[in-house]
């Protein structure tokens, strides 16, 4: 038998070979756990940012549906409802606060008495904040998800929505497969962390989610408002302010930290919830809805989970 000679010992060229083939199988092993758990997992690189299905509506359609949702947003604040303190300016790399004061100054809190605040209310209290936490749905928490987006479909800026979506065959005509495909895209369940289905599309905007030292989506001005309002949030700084309108920020969730988050200021959630499944419909993937709100330029960016139809994530810009 031929021997390899190591530090003056023959080494027998079998033991070699068993030894590379241990290690090739190890490798082998790797790669399928790893391929496993990529596939189990969302992040960033899970984003379907090749999605050019639904890109050939012009943005002046989009734009003109969008004003009319909101000239008809009638749930939406009033001037002076709504006061909002900037302070600081900051940027998502900095570790000062640059706002030692509450971003939320006042809120008519009337405002938030209204069935599609309370529905959407209702709905946040079903969602554990950590990713990692699979989501386990009761028959009554169902009902209160059902509940939710019969009244989103009764109102007039998800008519709006409805009937332009429609139109371009992206959604189905009758009111029941329309809901069924609301509660697809918007509450299909899909892992972030360490393959629980601790996620939806509708969590991770609305809510917003941990994971590990991060804050995940959250973007909807309520729920940052309420967490800010019991102590959970501190604001430490504006990026973009567009007073009344919206506000791009830094900001800390408890132990968690959003380096730069948004979301538009008093809207509705009949407003925030058509918009954003009217972007996903329309524009989502490496393009975005282009639109004005009193005269400001604004997007939305969406994009779906790779080879599954639910929302991974969608957010407004400010342009």
């Amino acid at each position: 038998m031929k021997r390899i000679r190591t530090e003056g010992r023959a080494v027998p060229k079998s033991f070699i070979m068993r030894l590379a083939a241990v290690v090739l199988c190890l490798i082998l092993v790797c790669i399928y756990f790893k391929h496993v758990h990529q596939e189990n997992q969302v992040d960033k690189a899970d984003y379907d940012e090749a999605d050019f299905d639904v890109t050939k509506i012009r943005d002046s359609e989009i734009a003109a549906t969008v004003k009319l949702m909101r000239h008809l947003d009638r749930n939406r604040a009033k001037k002076g409802d709504i006061v909002l303190n900037f302070q600081g300016r900051t940027d998502p790399s900095e570790e000062i606060d640059r706002a030692p004061l509450p971003l939320f100054t006042r809120v008519n809190e009337s405002l938030l008495n209204g069935p599609t605040y309370k529905a959407l209310a209702d709905v946040l209290t079903i969602f554990h904040e950590d990713v990692h936490e699979t989501e386990h749905w009761s028959d009554e928490q169902l009902k209160k998800i059902d509940h939710f987006l019969e009244l989103m479909m009764s109102t007039k800026p998800f008519k709006i929505v409805w009937e332009f979506v429609r139109s371009r065959d992206l959604a189905p005509r009758d009111s029941e497969h329309m809901k069924s495909l609301l509660f697809t895209i918007w509450f299909g369940l899909y892992s972030r962390a360490e393959h629980s289905l601790g996620s939806s599309g509708f969590e991770h905007v609305f809510a917003g989610e941990k994971r590990d030292s991060i804050v995940e989506g959250q973007h909807f001005w309520v729920r940052f408002y309420q967490l800010e309002k019991a102590g959970k949030i501190n604001y430490k700084g504006y990026i973009v302010a567009r007073p009344e309108l919206s506000a791009t920020i830094h900001y800390d969730w408890g132990k968690c930290t959003k380096a730069i988050g948004g979301f538009l200021v008093g809207t509705s959630p009949e407003f925030d919830f058509s918009l954003f499944t009217l972007c996903f419909l329309t524009k989502r993937g490496d393009k975005r809805c282009h639109f004005m709100l009193e005269n400001f330029p604004f997007g939305v960016t969406s994009f779906k989970i790779q080879r599954r139809p639910y929302i991974a994530t969608t957010y407004p810009v400010s342009l």
